[in-house]
């Protein structure tokens, strides 16, 4: 008998710290569960029950711990402890009824747009958004976060908006009532009015909060008649896809005879030229100069062999568009000179936010600048080839020939603003037209349109011309941040840093503290 009260006085230690172990093995599990159990309840008591037996067979080690130096050190460690935990618990508090939020990533992915808080601020009706997502789809739940982190960013700025996801798997007919045929699509719903997107980024979300509160539609007329590119047709040079784009932003679009119409609707947000082949008839021409004298809005696309018309309404602000092929081997799509590439813009309200993405502008011509423009226009030139480039007036070969070829660099799209005397008189100061031309229309064409940022920029033009640049802003947002390009130096730097330096200076403490205390 006294052998074994031996064997069991020799094990107390061993089954205290048996005991400290399971008490953390029970505290683990009623963490991960969320609820205390009968396992882990069984598992503590087991713990106490160890070290309660320490206790009563030790309780002379147990009172010198207690009382000596070591656990002054101890008592020290624990209230230092204790205080910290206090601290950060309070720090928890706090940040819970006055949180405020720094965003230090380089897109300011977790931060609204200015756009975007001024809209949330401005609503005036409740706002019901509806994110069908399904809950087995683990791509799908990826975004439904990413919208779910949104969501909460805009209720941080306005209360009238309100939120759910359904499951249209579990419930296809609450997709059927709001006309969702596709996962991923969300719905946003002021009374009787609704818009769908499908994306979770700011601007697709805010794009729709905006077309959704916004009095009326505006509406974008394409001319047709002379051969221009058609906005029907899914063929490569066909407008289909950038009519839809159109219409995605919350635009009517509709085509415009004005050999028929004889005037421009007064409807008219903007008309879109793109690309005639025939000649456009004087009385033609006077209807749309009619349209301009009143603040109208006017893009005109030319493309090479399609300019002399084009030039037929651009002479009137001094612009026209060059013979030729744009050439540009400094920046060129996957090394076609003839497909020059751009990725730095002027005039900021049309261009904002994007600089560094490119836009591909394949088969161009050239834009010139009026040398001595009406003090009434403002011409601003949006983008231009490299120094690199040049005007080629012979397509079949790739050459630049001095005293043939112009050099660039080349004007590839203008904005103009001009109030002429005319509509100062009828409409006063705020009947300033504003017109966009573009020395190629391939960009916008259905085999283009969504290559780069072409779409971006497309709807930005046009976004600009019906006076909506609030959609631009928040369109122009980057949507992640850039990844963090390190030379080979700087790696190794970072390799050495985290993987020796740290480490060997934690041990170096540790011994002089140690060192210190014997």
């Amino acid at each position: 008998m006294e052998r074994v009260d031996s064997v069991l006085r020799q094990l107390t230690g061993p089954l205290a710290v048996v005991g400290v172990l399971l008490l953390a093995v029970a505290g683990g599990v009623v963490f991960v569960n969320g609820q205390l159990d009968r396992i882990s309840l069984m598992i503590g008591a087991i713990g106490v029950a160890l070290i309660v037996y320490y206790v009563l067979e030790r309780p002379g080690d147990v009172a010198t711990a207690v009382t000596g130096q070591n656990a002054r050190y101890g008592a020290n460690t624990a209230a230092f402890s204790i205080a910290i935990v206090g601290i950060l618990a309070l720090l928890n508090v706090l940040s819970g009824r006055y949180s405020h939020r720094i965003d230090l990533t380089q897109s300011g992915a977790h931060t609204l747009a200015p756009q975007t808080i001024q809209v949330l601020q401005q609503l005036d009706q409740p706002v019901k958004v509806t994110g069908f997502y399904q809950n087995a789809n683990q791509y799908l739940q990826s975004q439904r976060e990413e919208l779910e982190d949104l969501l909460k960013l805009y209720q941080r700025y306005t209360s009238l908006i309100d939120y759910e996801f359904v499951d249209p798997v579990i419930q296809p007919g609450a997709a059927r009532q709001m006309g969702v045929d596709a996962e991923g699509t969300t719905v946003l719903q002021v009374a009787d009015r609704k818009q769908l997107v499908r994306g979770s980024s700011e601007g697709e979300l805010t794009s729709a909060l905006v077309k959704l509160v916004r009095p009326e539609t505006k509406k974008v007329y394409l001319l047709t008649g002379h051969g221009e590119l058609d906005p029907q047709s899914f063929e490569q040079l066909g407008l289909a896809e950038a009519k839809r784009q159109l219409e995605q932003d919350g635009l009517a679009v509709d085509t415009l005879n004005l050999a028929t119409a004889q005037s421009v609707p007064a409807d008219a947000g903007a008309v879109v030229v793109a690309a005639p082949s025939k000649p456009i008839l004087e009385q033609e021409l006077g209807a749309l100069n009619a349209y301009l004298d009143k603040g109208g809005k006017l893009m005109v696309l030319a493309s090479p062999g399609r300019v002399d018309p084009a030039n037929a309404i651009a002479k009137r602000y001094g612009l026209s568009f060059a013979t030729g092929v744009a050439i540009d081997p400094g920046a060129s799509f996957f090394g076609d000179p003839r497909a020059p590439v751009v990725g730095r813009y002027q005039f900021p309200p049309i261009t904002r936010g994007m600089d560094g993405k490119a836009t591909i502008y394949p088969f161009a011509t050239a834009l010139m600048l009026p040398k001595d423009p009406n003090p009434n226009v403002t011409v601003t030139a949006l983008m231009e080839t490299t120094d690199r480039s040049w005007l080629e007036t012979d397509e079949r070969v790739v050459q630049f020939d001095e005293g043939v070829d112009t050099r660039g660099p080349l004007v590839l799209a203008a904005s103009v603003t001009a109030a002429s005397d005319r509509a100062t008189e009828r409409q006063g100061d705020g009947a300033t037209g504003r017109a966009i031309f573009v020395a190629n229309s391939d960009f916008v064409g259905n085999n283009w349109l969504l290559n780069g940022s072409n779409r971006d920029l497309f709807l930005n033009m046009v976004q600009w011309l019906t006076e909506d640049e609030s959609l631009i802003a928040v369109r122009a947002k980057p949507a992640g941040d850039q990844p963090l390009l390190l030379s080979a130096s700087q790696a190794n730097l970072a390799l050495v840093v985290s993987i020796v330096f740290l480490p060997l200076s934690v041990l170096v403490v540790g011994g002089v503290v140690y060192w210190r205390r014997r």
